[in-house]
């Protein structure tokens, strides 16, 4: 594509923007408590579980046909609904973001991916994995994204994960890949919005706000539409319909070069620029990558296996989130012995530069000992800070971090 065309198809694209935009402001007010409230992944997932909670003298309708629904692309979900009788559909049990299940009969983990999170070291498989009591025959998992175009990475889908669901399996593949544009928004509004009774006036009202926001995020609210089709009547006035589409799919093709070309500059200035400012306080040793990965931090006084880390670090988390997480951990065969005698004589120090205790025996932090949430200034990304305020921020951590060197040399060698 030559530059003259980009540049047309970037004006033309503000331009139709811009437009619709203008329409819209023209018609009647509009408000959405979703929309002002923000909402994360863990509110959708719980507004999600409410739904399916539902329960009439008929059952749990909204569960049955949810299955219904998802099983059109994967058969072995009918297997589930003749299952069900009193369901627990639980928030965040083991990390899950949603788990339905029902004593040992099965199990079903909704990954819920809205906005994009990325995928955890071994996530999937963790999730499974923490489910005991389940035949893992019949533990599905389905991966929920907004509109269907982020898939599951090899870093969050192992191959252990995979085998455990027969995902190369088109007949017994266990894994669902949903999404809110043609899976939960069609669901939503053709079976449950029709069975609500009439006596559940405040659901009925919340279903309706959460309809209106998922239409709203795609552009299909009705003063949307309308404004889209009169800017559509407008360019098909001056062009024909075959060049408009030629116009959508170079968009299209447009926009998936410009989202490779950024992350590959930002990975070029990025990544240097962290290690550099690590480098002025710590040797580090790190393996990151467009969707996974980690940074840690040490020092040869330290025994080995101990070191800070930023965990899970990758080029979406330094893109897109404002959190960043940093732990203590500790590795390697003498694990136990240090573990102990870290968090026996230096908890106090630890706590008080806002670490908290996490050792667990087994999951994604079994190698973690203390924990500290980073907050980045204003609620930015680390794409969004200037190079001096990022070597500001990261410095005063790093500093903050400082008395952990002398501490932490005195460990003797097991």
């Amino acid at each position: 594509m030559e530059d003259t065309e980009i540049v047309k198809l970037i004006d033309l694209a503000k331009r139709f923007s811009n437009g619709v935009a203008k329409i819209t402001e023209r018609q009647p007010y509009h408000v959405n408590l979703i929309d002002e409230l923000h909402a994360d992944e863990n509110a959708h997932t719980r507004i999600l579980a409410a739904i399916l909670r539902y329960k009439t003298d008929l059952g749990y309708f909204n569960l049955k046909s949810f299955i219904e629904f998802e099983a059109e692309n994967c058969p072995e979900l009918n297997t589930i609904i003749d299952q069900i009788d009193k369901p627990a559909i639980m928030v965040q049990k083991h990390n899950i973001d949603c788990l339905i299940k029902e004593g040992k009969k099965y199990a079903i983990i909704i990954e819920n991916k809205i906005n994009d999170a990325i995928d955890q070291n071994r996530q999937l498989e963790r999730y499974i994995e923490s489910i005991k009591d389940v035949d893992k025959k019949n533990i599905f998992l389905i991966y929920l994204t907004l509109k269907g175009n982020k898939k599951p990475s090899e870093n969050g889908f192992t191959s252990k994960a995979q085998n455990w669901l027969d995902a190369d399996d088109t007949e017994a593949c266990r894994f669902i890949a949903s999404n809110y544009r043609n899976d939960i928004l069609p669901w939503l509004k053709q079976k449950v919005l029709p069975e609500i009774r009439y006596k559940d006036e405040l659901f009925l009202s919340c279903l309706k706000q959460y309809i209106d926001y998922l239409e709203g995020r795609f552009g299909l609210r009705k003063k949307q539409l309308e404004a889209t089709k009169l800017m559509l009547e407008d360019i098909l006035r001056k062009k024909s319909l075959r060049e408009v589409l030629i116009i959508n799919s170079q968009i299209s093709e447009l926009e998936s070069s410009i989202v490779n070309y950024s992350f590959e500059r930002a990975k070029e200035i990025l990544f240097p620029h962290f290690e550099k400012i690590a480098e002025k306080h710590f040797k580090i040793n790190n393996h990151i990558n467009t969707s996974g990965g980690y940074f840690q931090l040490y020092d040869d006084s330290w025994p080995s296996g101990i070191h800070f880390e930023w965990y899970p670090l990758s080029l979406e988390t330094l893109l897109k989130n404002n959190n960043l997480v940093l732990r203590l951990d500790v590795e390697g065969k003498n694990k136990k012995y240090y573990r102990e005698l870290i968090h026996k004589n230096f908890e106090k120090e630890f706590a008080e530069h806002k670490f908290r205790h996490i050792y667990t025996k087994k999951g994604p932090n079994s190698n973690a000992l203390y924990m500290r949430n980073i907050t980045l200034p204003n609620n930015k990304t680390y794409l969004d800070m200037a190079e001096n305020e990022a070597d500001s921020f990261f410095s005063g951590i790093y500093d903050d971090l400082n008395q952990f060197k002398g501490i932490l040399a005195k460990l003797p060698r097991a």
